[in-house]
């Protein structure tokens, strides 16, 4: 009989190379929207300084043009921090998307693997049959030929 051979194994390579791209793409993702949920937190922590600055100089009576500089400021910070956010929010679809991609992909390749495990055993069935055909031929010979051979015994 024929060494076993899984057909599919050049299409279930092709599987596995995309599935890697996809979780190359997936980690770049991830990495992204850490570092813009890093950067968000950051803006956050800087409008809270600004706001606690800003309530100082208001307690101690400080010149108009310096506190409405500084609302100024913290008003800026307050809409690159919705830029943020939505850039964040953009960033998480993209990751889950991706996910989803790298999810389908591995449900793929283990079908493939399942298949090649059936595909296997299916193989060592029909070779175990082979086999025990083989044994029994060669039974049926050295007994229709008089017992010659390793199957032959004596009555005792």
């Amino acid at each position: 009989m024929k060494p076993f051979v899984f057909s599919l194994a050049r299409v279930r390579d092709y599987k596995e190379q995309l599935l890697d791209g996809e979780k190359t793409r997936l980690a770049a993702l991830r990495r992204r929207r850490e570092e813009i949920l890093q950067r968000l937190r950051e803006l956050i922590e800087y409008i809270a300084e600004k706001n606690e600055e800003l309530q100082k100089l208001q307690n101690e009576g400080a010149y108009v043009s310096e506190i409405t500089s500084l609302c100024y400021i913290i008003e800026n910070a307050k809409h690159q921090k919705e830029a943020m956010e939505a850039s964040l929010e953009k960033a998480t679809r993209a990751v889950e998307m991706q996910r989803q991609k790298v999810i389908s992909l591995s449900q793929e390749l283990s079908g493939f693997d399942k298949l090649k495990e059936r595909k296997l055993e299916e193989h060592k069935y029909l070779e175990s049959q082979e086999s025990q055909q083989l044994i029994l031929e060669h039974l049926t010979t050295q007994i229709a030929f008089g017992g010659q051979g390793f199957a032959a015994s004596k009555p005792l």
